[in-house]
């Protein structure tokens, strides 16, 4: 019994799963070193479909309102799909769409055909008729409606080289929230919640959701999502960037003050929007007339200055606090919903690209009753193993067997064999230090504040590195932030996360929750002995490590004999504009370019070109 997982959207991924659990995961960004890629070709297909036994089955999934597009040879047929090729479709979004970026991999691309299932699944019933008029309609009228989750679904077939598989395609947040429930949930009932960019009133704006452990996952209520946009707006508005433009501004709230909050912008897509008559843009514009912000003065600041102006700083600190303030009041919609249906739940899971934000998910974790938790990929790259869960449970009526643990959750990429790093190392100038123990000389160089890389066994899934593909800083330097922000070329304002043995986490940090395995959620620090991973508010995104992460945590090991604390600086292994790297010639050429100075790998410590 297989399941193969294919997302075409942006942030493209491929998942083979059996009923033993995940066997095979494909990342088209780091595959193709093109950040955000869209697409799979039909050589990435052959790929993941090899050996595909007779009863395989797909799951289908794509970001909302982008066809899949496909090579000639494969053909892709789906029930109440429209057939809209690559040329037509960015024929029809202006010249400067970022998505054309992702498109960069392949350079016909537009030759490309493809099939576009809209995102108007059902999404109305007796049950939740006016749950857009407010989060407090959505409280009193959402209700169970099973028939919901029978209908996020199309079938249809793809055929390539001359075979035929059954296929589904499946709702975007129904495969978010899918995904997120059978990786960090799959013993434990779980209300879930998941928003993205996309847009309400349906569920491609995000939705509640019932998981029962062992049953069909249940579609409550569409969330008439606005927030994500909201936020990605506003980040291009304040010279952010179309692209990674939401993480940023996330970094830059803690400088400012939220004085430009507008209770206004607390509510349903259909509230912000006047009845859905105005787009996301003139809602920003509305809201600055609102508080007489001058958008004209935005221009005037540089993103790679020392400290943001205050105009940009408290425009941030306000879009920050409007989200956590909108957030809160869909999760108590949702529990109102739960406690009505009778719905009993021990965590709350948070998926969808705005669980990327770390405050949000802190905020909401200290003041709820039962752990908020949040899976690795919450990213449109977790959709293929949600596609694959989804059609496995399907076909067969159970579900395939989850991680055993937090490292099989989120290491499950690209493995690095160590014949590849010798060749890489040596392709690249870069030699073995022979004749000391790596740990330790590793942990040497980090206590005279050199940055040391590290790249071990499979890279992670989802935007954050943990440990595998790394650069790693000292913490208790204060010159650490400024000197990695310029290795990596960031802005400096830009704060860097620790990962912490999870055993000395509490000495250091606390107001937070009893795990974060994924660094995805804000901490307390106690200390002003970690300053190149503390921010300006006193917070740090941790990362908890336990003996399951492997290298890293033998790393930390050392640092705690050396009589350091059992704290680094993680961020992740790469430069400006590029992915994460995934194998060992990436990181090896990555570095070099860098001018990152030393490597420690499962093969032992390397010295670059940086350091002779």
């Amino acid at each position: 019994m297989q399941a193969i997982g294919l997302h075409f959207g942006h942030d493209a991924s491929g998942t083979v799963l059996d009923q033993s659990g995940l066997t095979r995961f494909l990342n088209k960004e780091r595959r193709t070193r093109v950040k955000h890629a869209l697409g799979l070709s039909s050589d990435d297909l052959r790929e993941l479909l090899e050996g595909a036994p007779a009863d395989a089955v797909l799951g289908l999934s794509s970001t909302q309102s982008v066809p899949m597009f496909h090579d000639d040879d494969v053909e892709i047929a789906m029930a109440g799909s429209e057939a809209m090729g690559a040329e037509s479709f960015f024929g029809r979004i202006p010249a400067s769409h970022h998505y054309r970026r992702l498109i960069t991999w392949r350079p016909d691309f537009l030759a490309q055909g493809g099939a576009l299932v809209r995102e108007n699944f059902p999404y109305y019933s007796v049950a939740n008729e006016g749950f857009n008029q407010s989060y407090e309609a959505m409280a009193m009228v959402g209700a169970q409606t099973p028939a919901l989750s029978h209908i996020m679904r199309v079938d249809g077939e793809l055929r390539l080289d001359g075979r035929t598989y059954p296929a589904r395609f499946y709702q975007h947040h129904y495969l978010h929230a899918q995904y997120a429930a059978h990786s960090v949930s799959p013993d434990r009932p779980a209300l879930v919640i998941s928003a993205d960019g996309g847009g309400g009133p349906s569920f491609a704006g995000g939705g509640v959701y019932f998981w029962a452990p062992g049953k069909k996952l249940q579609a409550i209520t569409p969330t008439d999502g606005w927030l994500g946009e909201f936020y990605d707006n506003t980040a291009s508005i304040l010279g952010l960037g179309e692209v990674g433009g939401a993480g940023k501004l996330m970094g830059l709230a803690p400088y400012g003050r939220p004085i430009y909050f507008d209770p206004a912008l607390v509510g349903t897509r259909w509230q912000v929007t006047d009845q859905y008559r105005v787009g996301m843009r003139e809602v920003i514009q509305r809201w600055f007339a609102r508080q007489r912000i001058d958008a004209g003065k935005l221009a005037a600041w540089n993103p790679f200055d020392e400290t943001p102006p205050d105009l940009v700083a408290d425009i941030a600190a306000s879009a920050q606090l409007l989200l956590e303030h909108n957030v809160l009041a869909i999760l108590r919609a949702a529990q109102a919903i739960a406690r009505r249906a009778g719905f009993q739940y021990e965590q709350i899971v948070l998926t969808g690209g705005l669980a990327l934000n770390c405050p949000a998910n802190s905020n909401l974790s200290v003041v709820q009753d039962v752990p908020v938790v949040v899976p690795p990929a919450v990213n449109d790259e977790g959709l293929s193993i949600g596609a694959a869960v989804a059609a496995y449970f399907d076909t067969h009526g159970v579900y395939p067997a989850p991680p055993a643990n937090y490292a099989e959750a989120v290491y499950l990429g690209a493995d690095i064999l160590l014949p590849d790093v010798s060749a890489a190392a040596e392709r690249h100038g870069w030699r073995w230090v022979q004749d000391v123990d790596p740990l330790k000389h590793a942990c040497a160089l980090l206590l005279q504040d050199q940055a040391v890389g590290i790249c071990s066994g499979r890279s992670e899934v989802g935007p954050r590195a943990l440990g595998h593909r790394s650069i790693l800083a000292n913490p208790a330097s204060t010159g650490s932030w400024a000197a990695v922000n310029r290795l990596k070329r960031r802005e400096p304002w830009r704060p860097f996360a620790p990962a912490v043995l999870q055993s000395e986490s509490a000495t250091y940090f606390d107001r937070g929750p009893a795990e974060s395995r994924f660094m995805l959620f804000n901490y307390r620090s106690r200390t002003q002995a970690l300053p190149a991973v503390t921010h300006f508010d006193h917070t740090s995104r941790l990362q908890h490590v336990g003996p399951e992460t492997g290298l890293l945590h033998d790393l930390l090991l050392a640092m705690t004999e050396a009589g350091a604390p059992g704290v680094v600086m993680n961020t992740s292994f790469n430069g400006p504009g590029a992915p994460i790297v995934e194998t060992a010639e990436d990181a090896f050429a990555e570095a070099t370019k860098l001018g990152l100075g030393y490597i420690l790998t499962d093969l032992g410590l390397f010295a670059g070109p940086a350091t002779l």
